[in-house]
């Protein structure tokens, strides 16, 4: 009996600890990390029953800048629930970074990304900015920050985030060296990236003859083997979901030409990806911690390597009429 109440008064304590009232804190629904004249700038939204709540805070740091926007909120602000964190091309990321890391006020489920719109969260006095593109990334980047973290500082690896336009829509990713920033990519190199990264839903259209088709990847497996070459292999399982093309594809022989013509599309889309990262010198991908341990000494960098990319694609025929 007594193990019973102690564990009961461990388990009310626990639930106690570091507990603010609701009613006590304002809860941030998103936060924008700008540089500008020596300072750093944050704009801060925050979520409200009614309607959304903007607070903006400078200071010569980061610590400095949230504290001062702490000041000119009505309550005290609360990271735990954040949802989206944005970034400019001005600030210093790696002080961005080391801060979301040590913070222990929040939780790690956010997003993080790239944003050339500096009143990205007072565009809208309605929309919560932080809800919405969360709901976006969620959906087509699938990255959260506490999916990156582990890659942040890993010296064989180079960084990349998603960009947010002022539309609010998903432009591509923004590529960098280091943590230096480099070159942004389109959205049609998202999915790309998901499939090197053995992501499912990526989504392709392909086009033939005098029509397209289009085609939803349901499973990937990407494999890196590394010997005189880089050998990327990649295994598709996919569907149709859109079709306007003279390729029958209701018989064996047209889904095979289908599958090829799909090989030959993807390899030709890597390829290219492969060349757009060497050329700003950005190994997203890792490559170079793959030689790391393959050959334990860097003998070669992974842009001086030739790239040989393999493509094996199957259609799923469920829901197709065969003859």
């Amino acid at each position: 009996m007594k193990k019973l109440i102690i564990i009961f008064m461990c388990l009310i304590c626990m639930g106690c600890y570091n507990y603010h009232e609701l009613n006590s804190i304002s809860i941030i629904s998103a936060i924008l990390f700008d540089y500008h004249d020596g300072n750093y700038e944050v704009t801060i939204e925050i979520s409200g029953d009614e309607e959304k709540e903007i607070v903006k805070g400078q200071g010569k740091s980061i610590s400095e800048a949230l504290e001062n926007a702490n000041i000119m909120s009505k309550k005290n602000l609360s990271f735990y629930h954040i949802k989206m964190v944005f970034v400019t091309k001005d600030v210093d990321l790696r002080q961005i970074l080391l801060f979301l890391i040590r913070d222990p006020r929040k939780n790690s489920s956010f997003y993080l990304a790239y944003t050339e719109e500096k009143d990205i969260l007072t565009a809208s006095e309605e929309k919560e900015i932080g809800k919405d593109i969360n709901d976006l990334l969620k959906k087509e980047f699938k990255e959260t920050f506490f999916d990156i973290s582990n890659n942040i500082f890993d010296e064989h690896i180079d960084f990349y985030l998603p960009i947010i336009d002022g539309d609010m829509s998903l432009k591509g990713i923004m590529l960098y060296d280091g943590l230096k920033i480099k070159k942004s990519l389109d959205i049609r190199d998202i999915d790309i990236l998901h499939v090197l990264n053995n992501k499912n839903d990526a989504y392709f259209k392909i086009d033939e003859g005098n029509g397209f088709f289009e085609v939803n990847v349901n499973e990937v497996k990407t494999s890196i083997d590394i010997k005189d070459k880089v050998n990327i292999n990649v295994k598709l399982k996919l569907s149709i979901v859109e079709y306007d093309t003279d390729i029958k594809n209701n018989t064996l022989k047209g889904l095979e030409e289908l599958e090829s013509r799909i090989d030959q599309e993807m390899e030709k889309l890597i390829k290219e990806f492969i060349t757009k990262l060497k050329e700003n010198d950005s190994d997203i991908l890792g490559i170079d911690r793959y030689i790391n341990n393959k050959k334990h000494q860097l003998n070669k960098t992974w842009k001086d390597y030739e790239y040989e990319i393999n493509v094996s694609s199957k259609i799923n025929k469920k829901g197709l009429i065969l003859e």
